[in-house]
């Protein structure tokens, strides 16, 4: 299901960048879909990826027999990430938001 994400000021405030987990991009994304213990959501490169945690011992690591999907990221998005990672403390990236397709069984309910 095409999803609208938005990137606001707190997730960049409290993103950690160049965390696969914690970016201002993963905390956008991850207010979207449904809270899991077991499965991480990792933002790297291109796209983001839901992960199972009891699959490994190593929580948030990605390899072919724990991923449960993997969502392609638009190239704006990439672009921030990029941003993000590169910027002096002193600068932030604006907030921004963008379109990503999300299976319908990982998305929170809305009310």
């Amino acid at each position: 299901m095409i999803t609208t994400i938005q990137v606001t000021a707190q997730h960049i405030k409290e993103g950690q960048p160049g965390s696969a987990q914690y970016c201002p991009v993963a905390l956008a994304i991850r207010e979207r879909i449904k809270p899991d213990p077991h499965v991480s959501l990792c933002v790297r490169f291109t796209f983001a990826y839901l992960v199972n945690d009891t699959r490994g011992s190593n929580p948030g690591h990605i390899g072919q027999s724990n991923v449960v999907t993997s969502m392609k990221l638009p190239q704006e998005v990439t672009d921030f990430i990029y941003q993000s990672d590169t910027l002096s403390r002193y600068q932030s990236p604006s907030p921004f938001e963008f379109q990503l397709e999300i299976p319908e069984e990982c998305l929170k309910e809305t009310a």
